[in-house]
């Protein structure tokens, strides 16, 4: 974000913008407490995080953001699943991700397409609102068209992941089962043809992907995770009868398990499956690329930051 002065501005320190100890003052002019100060400050800041994707790294965070922002949009034109209990819960994993602690997400919650703010002073309140009214008030001094466009893209951002919209069905990239990744889309060609799902997780680990290949088979493998195993794990034999090779439904079974989505190692431990996991070091390899890094072979290469 261009400052007015010249250089840019992080929207992640999107309060860095207004004199020191403005946003605080002005924070609680508005009839919030401290404790409400530090909780708005915190998510605002945690909008800017968002879209900070470094794809030099692709690291598990993004992957797990990328999910669970899927999710919300999908959720909100009415998806499968649309119950202000599941939205919360992917918002409360996305808040994780993105590094919110407990203390400070649990004032909030979606309900009704809106982010509310629990807060101590004036109770529960409509956050965009509360947003726009503190940009309002704080609209004084120096870096006000910086304070506009911020403003302007942390609403864009509760309207993004909340709002009512045109239905979210991917995005276009040259894949076959592009189509997975909607989870209405998935759990409807799961209970109509499970076969097809079954080959859509085996070409996951199609060695010759590319970047947006991959995130596809992320996508779709914790889909997988969160829509059907987490709700019959015993489902995964049907799996492993339909594959009919060891070597690739153990590198299924061991992505599942390090992607941790809805089902993790000791769940699979819990089914006996404890021998076909391969999960490996979570530091030794590039974890966005852990699809095919997990060869049938089981061999992992060295990470490599380059």
């Amino acid at each position: 974000m261009g400052k007015d002065r010249g250089g840019f501005q992080s929207l992640a320190r999107w309060f860095e913008l207004f004199p020191q100890g403005m946003a605080d003052r002005t924070i609680r002019r508005l009839g919030l407490s401290e404790s409400d100060s530090y909780a708005a400050r915190l998510m605002l800041s945690r909008f800017g995080h968002l879209f900070q994707i470094d794809n030099r790294q692709r690291l598990d965070k993004d992957i797990h953001i990328f999910f669970y922002v899927f999710q919300l949009l999908f959720l909100k034109n009415g998806g499968i699943d649309r119950s202000e209990l599941h939205i919360n819960h992917f918002f409360r994993m996305l808040c994780f991700e993105l590094g919110m602690d407990d203390e400070a997400y649990e004032k909030f919650q979606v309900s009704g397409n809106r982010l509310m703010f629990l807060t101590e002073g004036r109770g529960c309140i409509d956050f965009r609102d509360f947003v726009q009214d503190f940009h309002e008030a704080a609209q004084t001094g120096r870096e006000r068209r910086a304070r506009h466009e911020a403003c302007l893209f942390q609403l864009a951002v509760m309207d993004f992941l909340f709002e009512d919209g045109d239905a979210f069905d991917g995005f276009d990239v040259d894949d076959t089962y592009r189509h997975l990744m909607s989870p209405a889309v998935f759990v409807r060609a799961y209970r109509q043809s499970r076969s097809s799902v079954f080959d859509a997780l085996a070409g996951c680990f199609d060695g010759h992907q590319s970047g947006a290949n991959l995130l596809v088979s992320n996508m779709i493998l914790m889909n997988y995770a969160h829509y059907v195993l987490s709700r019959n794990g015993r489902s995964i034999l049907a799996l492993e009868r339909h594959l009919a090779d060891d070597a690739l439904f153990s590198s299924i079974l061991s992505a599942l398990a390090y992607r941790g989505v809805g089902v993790d190692e000791g769940f699979f431990d819990r089914m006996g499956l404890a021998d076909r996991l391969i999960v490996p070091d979570r530091e030794r390899i590039m974890l966005y690329n852990l699809i095919y890094s997990m060869g049938p072979s089981g061999a992992v290469p060295e990470r490599s930051d380059k």
